[in-house]
């Protein structure tokens, strides 16, 4: 029985250890899609450290990839368009459809219920937090 607890005792901790994103959570059952899979409200935006938040209406992200307006909640804004992850996990992309551009941003914190991103370009440096809203 030592033995085995010997065994199982570092497993965890290298499982604890692991986590995929810097601001966790270190383990989660759910896959990241999953976690994704929600309907998000923007509570903070930061845009070269001043704050940008402004009143933001909630969207639903639906596991085809497809992302909108939530309108049980609140009335429909009109920005729509498909997500993605990279290959790693690491990135999130949103195809905005009446923009027709996309954004890339890299994950800080991926929960089922947080989200933080973040964004750099040439002219700027964002940090986007969202949180579940249903």
């Amino acid at each position: 029985m030592k033995n085995i607890k010997f065994l199982i005792i570092p497993i965890i901790l290298s499982l604890v250890a692991c986590g995929k994103y810097e601001e966790g959570p270190s383990l989660s059952l759910r896959s990241k899609q999953n976690r994704i899979t929600n309907n998000w409200i923007e509570v903070e935006r930061v845009v070269n450290g001043s704050d940008s938040s402004t009143q933001m209406k909630c969207h639903q992200f639906d596991k085809d990839g497809s992302f909108g307006p939530y309108s049980e909640v609140y009335p429909s804004s009109g920005a729509s368009g498909t997500w993605s992850l990279s290959e790693d996990k690491s990135n999130f992309t949103l195809f905005w459809d009446f923009e027709e551009k996309s954004e890339v941003f890299v994950i800080k914190r991926l929960t089922n219920r947080e989200i933080w991103l973040e964004q750099t370009t040439d002219s700027s440096f964002v940090e986007l937090k969202w949180e579940r809203c249903n």
